[in-house]
Protein backbone atom coordinates (compact mmCIF):
# COMPACT_ATOMS: atom_id res chain seq x y z
CA UNK A 1 0.00 0.00 0.00
CA UNK A 2 1.13 3.28 -1.38
CA UNK A 3 0.23 6.54 0.65
CA UNK A 4 2.39 10.01 0.15
CA UNK A 5 1.73 12.93 2.02
CA UNK A 6 -0.35 16.03 0.83
CA UNK A 7 1.66 18.10 -1.04
CA UNK A 8 -0.04 21.62 -0.44
CA UNK A 9 -0.67 23.96 -3.37
CA UNK A 10 -1.89 27.27 -3.02
CA UNK A 11 -5.73 27.45 -5.00
CA UNK A 12 -4.37 29.43 -7.33
CA UNK A 13 -1.48 27.01 -8.46
CA UNK A 14 -4.37 24.59 -9.10
CA UNK A 15 -6.62 26.88 -11.24
CA UNK A 16 -6.68 28.90 -14.16
CA UNK A 17 -5.19 29.43 -17.70
CA UNK A 18 -1.79 29.92 -17.38
CA UNK A 19 -1.66 33.42 -18.75
CA UNK A 20 -3.96 34.39 -16.33
CA UNK A 21 -4.45 33.28 -13.01
CA UNK A 22 -8.62 33.04 -11.23
CA UNK A 23 -9.42 33.37 -7.86
CA UNK A 24 -10.96 31.44 -5.80
CA UNK A 25 -14.18 32.33 -3.91
CA UNK A 26 -13.78 33.79 -0.36
CA UNK A 27 -14.80 31.70 2.59
CA UNK A 28 -13.88 28.42 0.43
CA UNK A 29 -13.06 25.76 2.45
CA UNK A 30 -11.44 23.43 0.13
CA UNK A 31 -8.02 22.99 -1.01
CA UNK A 32 -9.71 21.39 -4.60
CA UNK A 33 -13.01 22.95 -5.07
CA UNK A 34 -15.54 23.13 -7.88
CA UNK A 35 -13.89 26.54 -8.74
CA UNK A 36 -10.45 24.85 -9.07
CA UNK A 37 -11.85 21.79 -11.46
CA UNK A 38 -13.41 24.24 -13.70
CA UNK A 39 -9.98 26.25 -13.64
CA UNK A 40 -8.08 23.11 -14.46
CA UNK A 41 -10.80 22.12 -17.26
CA UNK A 42 -9.84 25.52 -18.72
CA UNK A 43 -6.25 25.28 -18.21
CA UNK A 44 -5.94 22.12 -20.43
CA UNK A 45 -8.34 24.37 -22.97
CA UNK A 46 -10.11 20.48 -24.02
CA UNK A 47 -11.49 20.08 -27.00
CA UNK A 48 -14.85 19.12 -27.94
CA UNK A 49 -13.86 15.27 -28.24
CA UNK A 50 -11.52 15.25 -25.02
CA UNK A 51 -14.33 17.39 -23.29
CA UNK A 52 -16.78 13.84 -22.87
CA UNK A 53 -14.67 12.26 -21.00
CA UNK A 54 -13.77 15.47 -18.26
CA UNK A 55 -16.85 15.08 -16.27
CA UNK A 56 -16.35 11.51 -15.24
CA UNK A 57 -12.46 12.76 -14.36
CA UNK A 58 -14.44 16.31 -12.64
CA UNK A 59 -16.75 13.58 -10.17
CA UNK A 60 -13.69 11.15 -9.14
CA UNK A 61 -11.50 14.52 -8.21
CA UNK A 62 -14.35 15.92 -6.36
CA UNK A 63 -14.53 12.18 -4.34
CA UNK A 64 -10.70 12.56 -3.56
CA UNK A 65 -11.00 16.04 -2.14
CA UNK A 66 -13.93 15.05 -0.53
CA UNK A 67 -11.70 12.43 0.72
CA UNK A 68 -8.30 14.47 1.31
CA UNK A 69 -8.46 17.87 0.34
CA UNK A 70 -11.10 19.60 3.15
CA UNK A 71 -8.46 21.90 5.34
CA UNK A 72 -9.40 19.90 8.60
CA UNK A 73 -7.55 16.91 6.91
CA UNK A 74 -5.21 18.62 5.19
CA UNK A 75 -2.68 16.82 7.14
CA UNK A 76 -3.56 13.06 5.87
CA UNK A 77 -1.84 10.96 3.45
CA UNK A 78 -3.09 9.78 0.20
CA UNK A 79 -3.54 6.24 -0.35
CA UNK A 80 -3.03 5.81 -4.01
CA UNK A 81 -4.96 2.46 -3.43
CA UNK A 82 -8.51 4.11 -1.79
CA UNK A 83 -11.54 3.68 -3.58
CA UNK A 84 -11.33 7.45 -4.67
CA UNK A 85 -7.78 7.85 -6.22
CA UNK A 86 -8.29 4.10 -7.93
CA UNK A 87 -11.99 5.63 -9.43
CA UNK A 88 -9.81 8.72 -10.13
CA UNK A 89 -7.37 6.42 -12.14
CA UNK A 90 -9.91 4.39 -13.72
CA UNK A 91 -11.78 7.84 -14.97
CA UNK A 92 -8.42 9.15 -16.15
CA UNK A 93 -7.18 6.74 -18.41
CA UNK A 94 -9.78 7.29 -21.67
CA UNK A 95 -9.32 10.88 -20.85
CA UNK A 96 -4.93 11.23 -20.66
CA UNK A 97 -5.80 8.99 -24.03
CA UNK A 98 -7.02 11.64 -25.67
CA UNK A 99 -4.93 14.74 -24.30
CA UNK A 100 -1.75 16.50 -26.40
CA UNK A 101 1.71 16.20 -25.04
CA UNK A 102 1.44 19.57 -23.93
CA UNK A 103 -1.96 18.92 -22.47
CA UNK A 104 -0.24 15.94 -20.32
CA UNK A 105 2.51 17.84 -19.08
CA UNK A 106 0.26 19.82 -17.55
CA UNK A 107 -1.63 17.14 -15.98
CA UNK A 108 1.66 15.60 -14.67
CA UNK A 109 2.06 19.28 -13.27
CA UNK A 110 -1.15 19.13 -11.76
CA UNK A 111 -1.40 15.89 -10.44
CA UNK A 112 2.23 16.45 -8.81
CA UNK A 113 0.36 19.76 -6.78
CA UNK A 114 -2.02 17.07 -5.61
CA UNK A 115 0.25 14.83 -3.84
CA UNK A 116 0.15 11.90 -6.36
CA UNK A 117 3.50 11.95 -7.75
CA UNK A 118 3.70 8.45 -7.87
CA UNK A 119 0.56 8.39 -10.24
CA UNK A 120 2.34 11.15 -12.34
CA UNK A 121 5.01 9.43 -13.49
CA UNK A 122 2.96 6.94 -15.52
CA UNK A 123 1.27 10.06 -17.24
Amino acid sequence: MHQFHLIMATPDDLIGAPDRPSKVPDGSNWLLNDAQITGIERRLRLTREQGQYWPAVAAALRDVAGQYFHRQNAASKIDVNSPQVQRLIEAALPFLQQLRDDQKREVRELVRMIGLGTVASHI
